[in-house]
């Protein structure tokens, strides 16, 4: 119904339009004016009376009528005028904005199975505007291969410079940034920490069901995140903690005790576990917001540090980098992942937060 109305409300607008509403009107007055002034236009009023009959004739050469004709077409003519004038402006206006607008789509390829479909030919939702493509690859160059960390940190420090360089000089209401890909979930943290979130953005992912970039425009399906109890009597002052936090997938509990034995570790889950079920914007904006009110009460219980281990789609790290405030937040490590690697957490970014002025890479 909501949907209806809106398409109802577009519509009236559409038909609506000023410059539309002016250019009607004043057709119709000049073609009104054009035909009154043909000789077979003309009208009789006759009114009988017991006494005879009073008859009145107007033919256009009748100087009222030919004056009325006139301010018909005087008026038609200002009115058409008037409408082309704020037609062309809004054309002009229009294409000066299309020409100041820039539409940056970055592109992260992280791993060995990264679809080749270039995102700069998919309908990302973006205005019309000038569009530059930035494309972080640092995918390992054999299948099953490894994936170098401290590639991953060169390759998205460049990022940052090449935004620098395509927007250097412009608003941020003429910029849009497009950005998503398929990497490691410490790369896509950081990537969205990195992303400055006074432009517009818009974050995309691969859907797999229908191989295509996809922007986050599915319906909610009220799926949000919770907190699994913890105690929170014991004292956690200056204390580090492991964040587990399950939305596509569960983490490996196992894993993670072996890698942190001695670290409190905090869950985070979703209230339905699902892969593929994260192109709500409302549902991924619930789970940021679940993350951050839990890792703001953990700072307000006296923490210090958080090991972030994220099982979630790359849409979904993406936003919860983007919503990490660096300057109050504590500091924070998040890790990759590798399940049948000897130690299934080698390596984690340590996220530039707080005193931290450039990323780091932890190993386990």
């Amino acid at each position: 119904m909501y949907e209806l109305l809106n398409k109802v409300v577009d519509y009236f607008k559409l038909r609506l339009a000023p410059e539309r509403l002016l250019i009607r009107s004043g057709l119709t007055l000049l073609m009104l004016a054009l035909g009154m002034s043909t000789p077979s236009i003309y009208a009789d009023v006759v009114a009988h009376f017991s006494g005879g009959q009073f008859e009145l004739q107007l033919f256009p050469s009748d100087p009222f009528f030919a004056g009325f004709q006139n301010f018909l077409a005087v008026l038609g003519s200002v009115l058409l005028i008037c409408g082309v004038y704020i037609t062309a402006r809004r054309f002009l206006d229009q294409r000066s904005r299309e020409r100041r607008r820039i539409n940056v789509i970055v592109e992260i390829r992280g791993l060995h199975s990264t679809p080749d479909t270039p995102a700069k030919v998919a309908d990302l939702g973006l205005p019309i505007g000038r569009v530059h493509s930035v494309l972080i690859d640092f995918r390992p160059q054999l299948e099953g291969a490894p994936i170098d960390p401290y590639l991953v940190l060169r390759r998205i420090g460049s990022m940052k410079e090449s935004l620098l360089n395509i927007t250097r000089g412009a608003d941020s209401d003429d910029i849009s940034i497009a950005v998503g890909g398929i990497a490691a979930v410490p790369a896509m943290f950081l990537v969205g920490l990195l992303i400055d979130d006074e432009s517009r953005v818009v974050v995309y992912d691969w859907q797999r069901s229908t191989s295509r970039w996809r922007i986050l425009d599915g319906d909610d399906d009220g799926v949000a995140i919770e907190t699994v109890d913890f105690d929170r009597q014991e004292s956690l002052l200056n204390k580090e903690v492991v964040l587990a936090m399950s939305a596509s997938y569960g983490v490996d509990t196992q894993a993670i005790e072996s890698t942190f034995p001695d670290i409190q570790v905090i869950n985070l889950r979703s209230t339905k576990i699902q892969n593929d079920s994260f192109w709500s914007e409302e549902k991924i904006r619930r789970h940021v917001r679940g993350f951050n009110d839990t890792v703001q009460e953990l700072q307000f219980l006296g923490v210090s540090k958080i090991h972030l281990v994220l099982a979630a789609p790359n849409s979904l790290c993406l936003r919860l980098g983007m919503s990490y405030d660096r300057r109050l937040m504590p500091e924070l490590v998040v890790y990759q992942y590798e399940r049948k690697a000897e130690k299934p957490y080698p390596w984690g970014i340590n996220m530039p937060v707080g005193s931290m002025p450039e990323p780091t890479i932890v190993k386990s």
